[in-house]
């Protein structure tokens, strides 16, 4: 698998992964800065992302596979994915990391790599 930094070059392969999940492509222009995006011979496997926070925090969040991909292949992209952005963020001084989950595999993910996840509620709103 190849790891590559997010940049606007990769906004084709993700608006991809999104179309093919039924989910609104307009969500490309809301992603953070900081992200990986994983391939396999050129193709778009998965891509996570890093948001930058106040008090040197930051959350993972905005994590996409491309459906198409192999189950195993996008479980690794996942996996090493994280490792990726744990790197990232140690590179840019983040003192905690932040991140929350429908998905019961990413939360056995994050635990494995160390996360705490806290009973609460979280809200969301629209402004």
């Amino acid at each position: 698998m190849e790891f590559k930094v997010f940049d606007s070059s990769h906004k084709d392969a993700l608006m991809g992964m999104l179309k093919e999940r039924s989910m609104a492509q307009q969500l490309v222009d809301d992603l953070p800065k900081h992200g990986v995006v994983i391939y396999k011979s050129g193709t778009p496997v998965g891509a996570l992302f890093l948001r930058l926070v106040e008090g040197n925090y930051g959350i993972l969040d905005s994590f996409i596979t491309n459906p198409k991909s192999d189950a195993e292949d996008r479980s690794e992209a996942i996996e090493k994915g994280f490792e990726q952005l744990l790197e990232l963020s140690k590179n840019l001084n983040i003192k905690r990391l932040l991140t929350f989950s429908e998905e019961d595999s990413l939360v056995r993910r994050a635990k494995h790599v160390g996360f705490t996840f806290l009973p609460m509620n979280l809200g969301i709103r629209d402004v």
